[in-house]
């Protein structure tokens, strides 16, 4: 065994594999074994000695990011569905088209840092899950905290969908930006 104290040793002789560890006796003298699994004849042949040496690995160290306004309060936690709707007045106009589109009721507080736009896309679906219509709200220059739910929020739709549908509404996606004041 050829090593240095305190170090695993891997020894190959003739097809069989050995393993043993070199630990310091008095003096500094190597002490030790090596059990190659083989007689004492066979360690006259010609030897291969891997030395292994266990290096200590440092705990992993989980990294963060600096919180941005994303990531902490993403986009679509900032709007709410407070309702949906089949409508022939989806303008809340007093006057009834005959044609009935969807309407969804949203609530958007503005959960940044900044005074932000919003584009917030919608789909309309029945009860089978199939896709009607789709239907988008803007608003603009909300600022931090700030809330709103009216008629000017709301996402409408533009097909006309038959009066007894029963219809759910879906928010899509929403993106928000910082406002150009």
């Amino acid at each position: 065994m050829t090593s240095k104290c305190g170090r695993l040793v891997l020894s190959v002789a003739s097809g069989a594999l050995g393993l043993g560890l070199a630990a310091c006796g008095s003096g500094g003298h190597e002490v030790g074994a090596t059990n190659t699994g083989q007689s004492a004849q066979a360690s006259l042949l010609p030897t291969a000695t891997v030395t292994v040496t266990a290096t200590p690995t440092l705990p992993s160290q989980t990294v963060t990011a600096s919180p941005g306004a994303t990531e902490f309060n993403p986009p679509k936690d900032d709007v709410q569905l407070v309702g949906c709707v089949l409508t022939d007045d989806p303008y809340h106009s007093g006057s009834h088209s005959g044609k009935f589109v969807g309407v969804a009721d949203l609530k958007i507080t503005n959960h940044s840092s900044k005074v932000s736009d919003y584009i917030i896309e919608v789909e309309f679906v029945n009860t089978q899950g199939d896709r009607l219509d789709t239907g988008a709200s803007i608003v603009s220059k909300l600022a931090p905290g700030q809330s709103v739910n009216n008629a000017d929020e709301d996402a409408h739709g533009l097909k006309a969908i038959p009066a007894d549908t029963k219809l759910t509404c879906r928010i899509l996606d929403v993106t928000r930006v910082a406002s150009t004041q």
